[in-house]
């Protein structure tokens, strides 16, 4: 039986840990839930004599964790809440489309006085975590969508000069595409799933897949790219003043960690913003910041196969001080 798209077994993503690949797809799932719960009345899922004891669980955790952030935000004068998805895991395409209150979140809670918005409050979802510095990214920012000094190359530049270079394209065999193109397919900011299935690439993505999965020079290779690149310019492609930006707008998230059958409320304090410095990184991938409260990572990874497409920033808090 499906209602509001959800099935009531689907309950089950909620004690699943997914495997890298798949954590997407898992994750929407839960979020479509979560916003169910929020939206309607789920009561008859609750009763449901196979997962109705998980599901009345869960709509009991959700209701708690929404109702302690609107304790938190002292909004009394409502009478209704919705919960709005994010744009994360929307195409480029519809981007214009979406609201800018729901730009880089996973929700928003909606508070309305009847029809009338009274307030919005951002809120990201992370599954099978208990605190901010055992999640493994907060954001992710595509290496095309940010600005880079003239002076030097961005990452996908970078990449397109030293990881395609000749020799390697002779080893696999293939004809190195133009800059032009190969930074179209980069610079796209959500991969599609399967892409290698799709018409929208052109062959050359489609045969590099193919041929570096089990490749190992190309792989070792790979690596050699990105850890050259954060020690050539990191410093310079990623300033602090990017880093406190970043900071500032996750600050005004409210963060809900699921992990054993119930969420809890996150902020992020940063309460020494201006005093930011550099700090040497543990990883040769990474760079890493401190304001003294926590240590921060930037890390430079792959959004989509490694090596291949969509080469990405990870911000996530490494840990507290």
């Amino acid at each position: 039986m499906l209602k509001y798209g959800i099935h009531k077994r689907d309950i089950l993503y909620f004690s699943t840990i997914s495997t890298k690949a798949n954590n997407g797809s898992f994750n929407s799932i839960r979020e479509k839930i979560i916003m169910n719960i929020v939206n309607h009345n789920m009561s008859k899922f609750a009763n449901d004599i196979i997962y109705g004891e998980k599901w009345l669980q869960l709509i009991n955790s959700t209701n708690i964790i929404i109702d302690k952030i609107t304790n938190n935000l002292k909004i009394t004068n409502h009478n209704k809440i919705l919960l709005e998805r994010g744009y994360n895991n929307i195409l480029d395409s519809n981007l214009s489309k979406i609201k800018s209150n729901l730009a880089n979140v996973d929700f928003v809670i909606n508070y309305y006085d009847n029809t009338k918005l009274l307030h919005t409050e951002p809120i990201e979802f992370k599954f099978n975590s208990k605190k901010l510095s055992s999640v493994p990214q907060l954001i992710q920012d595509n290496d095309a969508h940010i600005e880079c000094p003239s002076t030097i190359p961005t990452f996908i530049e970078y990449s397109f000069n030293n990881l395609l270079n000749e020799n390697m394209m002779k080893e696999l065999d293939l004809t190195k595409p133009s800059f032009e193109e190969y930074n179209k397919y980069m610079s796209i900011l959500f991969p599609i799933k399967k892409w290698y299935m799709k018409d929208i690439y052109n062959d050359f993505f489609k045969q590099l897949r193919l041929k570096t999965a089990n490749n190992k020079i190309f792989r070792e290779l790979e690596k050699k790219v990105r850890s050259d690149y954060i020690s050539i310019y990191g410093k310079d492609r990623i300033s602090i003043e990017y880093i406190k930006n970043i900071l500032i707008k996750q600050t005004k998230k409210k963060f809900i960690l699921y992990d054993n059958n119930k969420f809890t409320l996150h902020q992020i304090d940063c309460i020494n913003i201006d005093n930011i410095i550099y700090i040497e990184s543990t990883s040769k991938f990474a760079l890493q910041f401190t304001d003294m409260i926590n240590i921060y990572e930037y890390r430079l990874c792959w959004k989509n196969t490694n090596g291949i497409l969509n080469p990405a920033w990870k911000f996530a808090i490494k840990k507290s001080l």
